[in-house]
């Protein structure tokens, strides 16, 4: 069996399932309130953001999302960082 492989030749990640159903999985982790919140603050900066990359990182103490203009993170615009009990919108300096 071939092994999947990323563009720049590394083996992709075995991950099962398509970009948007990783987020719901991601999201189902945390209280339904924040999991709501955090789908709510999504929306809203999908709707001001057209076109953007979203770039997910599920880290031990949040889930961020941030808005690119690329393909690196280092250009992030803006991000939501979604964290028990609560959401937060941050802006990212250039």
């Amino acid at each position: 069996m071939a092994k999947r492989r990323t563009a720049n030749g590394k083996v992709a990640s075995k991950r099962a399932g398509t970009p948007a159903a990783q987020l719901r999985g991601f999201l189902a982790k945390y209280e339904p309130a924040a999991a709501a919140r955090a789908r709510a603050a999504l929306a809203k900066m999908r709707k001001l953001t057209p076109g953007a990359t979203e770039m997910v990182y599920d880290n031990y103490q949040s889930l961020v999302i941030g808005f690119v203009p690329s393909d690196r993170p280092s250009d992030a615009i803006v991000s939501i960082a979604v964290l028990p009990g609560h959401v937060s919108g941050c802006f990212c300096r250039p």
